[in-house]
Parts: C-alpha cells; sequence; structure tokens
C-alpha cells in the first residue's frame, strides 16, 4: 500500500521561514518496504513501513553541466562535468523533513529506528534542469517549443527544460513539453523549416 502527503508546510512560500518553497511525502506499507536483513525490520507484530521526503531542490548557478573539451568517450564526444551540491535552503528542508516525519511516526505510535537515510542530489531518476525554457538566446538554452536557440534542428524534450519541479514528480510537465515539442516539430518538418 502506497501513501502520499501532499506539501503541508510553508505554503505561502515565506521569505522569513527556515527555507524556501517545501516538500512531500510518500510511502510505503508492509514487510516488501525493508530488506530481509535489515535488523530495523521489526518483530512479527510490527509492520513496516517506509516515508520518504520530496523537496525542491532551488535553481543555482552553480550546479550546473558543463562540457569538458580536454576530456573524451570511446567515441571521441566531449564528456560532460556534472557540478551539484546541496545549499543552505536545501540543508534546513532536510532537517525539517526529518523532524516532521520523526513527529508523525511517534504520533502514530510508531518508532524510528536508526538514523534517517540522506539521499545525494541525482539519487532519483525525475532530475532536472541544465537547458532551460526561456524568452530569449541570452537567459536559456531553448525557446518555448523545447528548440534549442542556436540549433533550431535539437529539441530537448526532457526534463532539462525545467529548471525545477517543486516537490511533486515531474513527469506530466516532462509529457507536457514533449507533447508541445513534437506538434511544433512536425509542424516545422512538413513546412520544410527544418
Amino acid at each position: 500500500k502506497n501513501i502520499m502527503i501532499p506539501r503541508f508546510h510553508n505554503l505561502q512560500n515565506s521569505a522569513g521561514g527556515d527555507f524556501l518553497r517545501g516538500y512531500g511525502i510518500f510511502g510505503g506499507v508492509g514487510r516488501h518496504t525493508i530488506a530481509e536483513n535489515d535488523p530495523n525490520r521489526g518483530g512479527p507484530d510490527e509492520v513496516p513501513f517506509t516515508l520518504v521526503a520530496y523537496g525542491e531542490m532551488l535553481p543555482r548557478p552553480e550546479n550546473r553541466v558543463t562540457i569538458r573539451t580536454n576530456e573524451v568517450d570511446a567515441w571521441g564526444i566531449p564528456t560532460l562535468n556534472i557540478e551539484c551540491s546541496l545549499a543552505a535552503n536545501e540543508h534546513a528542508m532536510r532537517a525539517h523533513m526529518v523532524a516532521s516525519i520523526t513527529e508523525m511516526v511517534t504520533a502514530a505510535g510508531g518508532r524510528v529506528p536508526g538514523n534517517p537515510h540522506l539521499f545525494a542530489p541525482g539519487a532519483f531518476v525525475h532530475e532536472v534542469g541544465t537547458a532551460r525554457i526561456g524568452a530569449s538566446a541570452q537567459d536559456s538554452v531553448l525557446n518555448s517549443h523545447a528548440q534549442v536557440w542556436d540549433c533550431p534542428n535539437v529539441f530537448v524534450m526532457d526534463g532539462a527544460a525545467c529548471t525545477t519541479s517543486a516537490w511533486q514528480n515531474p513527469t506530466f510537465t516532462m509529457m507536457a513539453v514533449a507533447g508541445r515539442a513534437s506538434e511544433h516539430l512536425a509542424t516545422e518538418l512538413k513546412a520544410g523549416r527544418i
């Protein structure tokens, strides 16, 4: 069984709070959520569950992907250099996540075994960023159709177009970007402009 607790804290996005934006919590109930050999699995009268908080990572220029021109892969293509780290806002949000989950579990009569597992950036498959959509080539990589400004036959139809995904899973947004871009691409191909 799965559960979801939508964003419940900092709904007004107050700049005077501990952090900007917010997070949601997802979870699963049942023995399948904890490995057989995990000492925190609990006894036969306990039902284990997992809660995972997903928060927004604010876009920052320091988090970026650049091309390593001096290092190539097996096919001679320059490799990528990924720079990504958490800032004070994310660390404050993490502390609040841990405190909130602990409070919820304790209030429900459960116990929190061990220390929380804190994921590093990039630990999930729904990462976004690096090729933002914008109004001009001066402040973005892509136009409103997810088309590269400097190379009109290249479309980026995934999460790279988004600078952030808030706390929600960004899959539906990625699908919308891909649908809009595909429609524009088909129109441009039929017109012979690409």
